[in-house]
């Protein structure tokens, strides 16, 4: 019975194996930095101290001490940490979401314990006392600050402001952005005006450069012509001396049969003088035989060739320089024995002005007929 008693009471723990394990627990728990690597430092004494005289060396000193040191600052850090307490933290001003018009704000709060440290957006500011002032720099729009307080441990908070355009601010934005579009207007202006300049100028020194083509062109065909005419008149007055036969019927049948021509195509010439009241973009010419006509003017003239005509033939022509719903200007070019095909003598030149349609043409009555616009 004895010995029943005693194997059940090696099997049992002592009170003093209670309280050391209940002990080594609540230790652990509350200081579980120090009570571990004290246990581990213990538990390697113990289990090598038959030995541990005669590894001590000073490599093995070396070790111990470097691994102490480091033991000490671990543990010195889990302390100051542990024994470090969450601060309280309270911003003052301005409030959550405030809207300001300034450029700057000054972000106000107060923090317990006072011997703590305070950071607006991880930038370490000055405290004094347990509150700090702290002047903020804002950018238009929304501005998010985050405010911190403590050592180890820290307490958080988010501060949204908006930031708005003061009146001031507004109106000269305003100024700044009148004047850059009124910059820009002039600049526009100046280089629609050069781009003007420099396409009259072209369309001048063109119409300069079609006038004296013209010119020699008609000079050259007055040449010919008349060197034709002298070349006629001498056949003429040649068959008249040779003609020994002829009968006044067959002479009178002959001086009143004219003689028809066909093919006969015509030159047209647009000039646009206009200074104020520019031509549609729909501007048309119609005529027989070529049907519309939208000369292209932006250099200033345009020509085509219209036909085929017929000697007898009288061609109406049609003028829209506002497009068909404006107004329409007609005339009418009679095609005779004296009408040259694609002669510049008997081209018809249409010149549109702001007020005014000049026509001249060789086939046109009195050459040469004017109509309002």
């Amino acid at each position: 019975m004895n010995k029943e008693k005693a194997s059940l009471l090696k099997h049992h723990f002592t009170l003093k194996q209670l309280v050391i394990g209940v002990t080594l627990l609540i230790a652990i728990f509350l200081a579980w930095y120090i009570t571990i690597p004290a246990l581990l430092i213990w538990w390697l004494i113990k289990t090598r101290k038959n030995t541990i005289k005669t590894r001590l060396t000073p490599n093995v000193i070396a070790v111990i001490i470097i691994g102490g040191l480091f033991f000490a600052l671990f543990a010195g850090t889990g302390i100051a940490y542990y024994r470090d307490e969450t601060p309280s933290l309270q911003i003052t001003g301005p409030t959550q979401g405030q809207v300001i018009k300034n450029s700057t704000v000054v972000i106000k709060g107060e923090y317990q314990p006072s011997d703590r440290k305070v950071w607006i957006n991880d930038k370490q500011i000055n405290t004094s006392n347990g509150s700090f002032e702290f002047t903020y720099n804002l950018v238009v729009g929304i501005n998010r600050l985050k405010i911190e307080a403590g050592n180890w441990k820290k307490t958080e908070q988010t501060l949204t402001i908006t930031r708005e355009l003061s009146d001031e601010e507004v109106a000269q934005r305003q100024r700044i952005e009148a004047r850059r579009l009124e910059q820009k207007k002039q600049e526009k202006e100046t280089r629609l005006i050069k781009e003007e300049e420099e396409r009259q100028r072209q369309a001048e020194e063109q119409r300069k450069a079609e006038e004296e083509t013209t010119r020699q062109q008609a000079q050259e065909e007055a040449i010919k012509q008349q060197a034709q005419e002298e070349q006629t008149k001498a056949q003429a007055e040649a068959n008249n001396l040779q003609k020994t036969e002829a009968t006044p019927e067959t002479d009178k049948i002959s001086e009143d049969t004219p003689n028809k021509v066909d093919n006969i195509y015509l030159k047209l010439n647009v000039w646009d003088d206009t200074q104020e009241q520019n031509l549609h973009n729909r501007f048309e010419i119609w005529t027989k035989g070529k049907g519309s006509w939208f000369p292209d003017t932006s250099f200033g003239a345009d020509n085509t060739t219209i036909g085929p005509y017929s000697t007898d033939d009288v061609l109406e022509i049609f003028v829209y320089p506002d497009s068909r719903d404006g107004n329409e200007t007609s005339f009418n070019i009679s095609i005779t024995e004296e009408t040259k095909s694609e002669s510049d003598i008997d081209a018809i030149t249409v010149v549109i002005e702001d007020t005014k349609i000049t026509v001249t043409s060789r086939g046109l009555e009195g050459v040469e007929q004017e109509f309002f616009r």
